[in-house]
């Protein structure tokens, strides 16, 4: 005996094929698929029109014949869901064939609420169906699913944007799904809350700025990264004496941790910089002297690591090295340089 909705459930997961084979798909099949009733929902590329107060929705008659896509609008009961169903209603749908239908029928769970039919049947037997519903998907969300879009961010933005989001997000699905795609969306919301009005090519833009400046790093999780290269671990060096040394170093994560919890990072960076610079035009072994609070004499010089080597005394002996990580450190509170207030305070101001 055949499955109920066995020719439905096919469709499904042609159709699941179909959306991943085209790369940065526009659609997601939403929930199980394998399905006991006779509908699935579908979400576009945004993740806006897959919610219940709008969604694609792919049907099949009691008979598992005929397939159709509506749009599905199962919210309708406050005035601000009222005004955004009118507003949609009558926005234009060009050469894409549709109707408008309000559900009906006692006991009904969804009567009363609007639908748009697109006017296309898809016959369950034909051996092109997911092909023919992802092109009619396509057509439908270019002329009806970009206003659609466009009425929930103007109904709902101020709601949305009021709604605190967790810092720490995991973006997940099969390869093709847009995670990457979004990063940068994700990431532009934590620092600049207010870029929904700007084009991809702009915050393409303001991303690189911010990734330049340290403040957004983009990394892989390829296998040949190790807990070393992320948290921290021991990296092998050479000294200006030519001998190799061990030091703990920071990764990826970490080092921009660091950054995050340091005041004013972004002006430390440039002054520290400058000060780098200013020390690449001097010789090798030239020693900046400068004053503690108290007046009295030190020096520092940049090694080849580019951290401050700290020179004192009369005759200006080398005692140690201040890391630009330690100098950080001690800014936002930490006790690295335990006797050395002094030299440091004279490094900083």
């Amino acid at each position: 005996m055949a499955k109920k909705y066995e020719k439905f459930n096919l469709l499904i997961k042609a159709l699941d094929d179909v959306f991943k084979s085209n790369g940065n798909f526009s659609f997601e099949l939403k929930g199980k698929k394998v399905k006991k009733d006779n509908w699935i929902w579908i979400i576009d590329k945004e993740n806006q029109i897959g919610q219940s107060k709008v969604h694609y929705e792919l049907q099949c008659n009691d008979d598992d014949t005929i397939a159709k896509i509506v749009i599905h609008f199962e919210e309708n009961k406050s005035k601000k869901e009222s005004a955004f169903i009118s507003k949609i209603e009558k926005v234009s749908h060009g050469n894409t064939s549709i109707s408008w239908d309000t559900r009906s029928g006692e006991g009904n769970t969804w009567a009363g609420h609007k639908i748009v039919i697109l006017n296309a049947n898809f016959d369950l037997g034909d051996t092109d169906i997911s092909n023919l519903v992802y092109e009619a998907l396509t057509e439908l969300d270019n002329t009806l699913g970009e206003q659609i879009r466009a009425i929930l961010k103007e109904t709902y933005s101020t709601k949305m944007n009021d709604k605190k989001q967790p810092l720490n997000q995991i973006l997940y699905g099969p390869p093709g799904t847009g995670k990457t795609y979004n990063t940068i969306n994700r990431a532009l919301s934590i620092i600049e809350p207010n870029n929904d009005d700007k084009d991809r090519k702009k915050l393409k833009e303001i991303f690189e700025g911010y990734a330049d400046e340290g403040r957004i790093v983009f990394t892989t999780f390829h296998q040949s990264m190790s807990y070393e290269d992320f948290i921290e671990g021991i990296k092998p060096e050479t000294n200006n004496e030519g001998s190799v040394i061990y030091s703990v170093k920071n990764g990826i994560f970490k080092e921009l941790c660091l950054r995050a919890i340091t005041p004013n990072q972004t002006d430390f960076d440039t002054a520290y910089q400058s000060l780098v610079d200013f020390f690449d035009e001097k010789d090798k072994d030239f020693k900046l002297e400068l004053k503690t609070s108290t007046g009295k004499t030190f020096a520092v010089g940049l090694n080849s690591n580019n951290n401050l080597s700290l020179f004192t005394g009369k005759n200006l002996i080398k005692q140690g090295t201040l890391t630009k990580e330690n100098i950080q450190k001690q800014i936002k509170g930490e006790d690295k340089f335990v006797g050395w207030e002094g030299y440091f305070s004279g490094v900083l101001y």
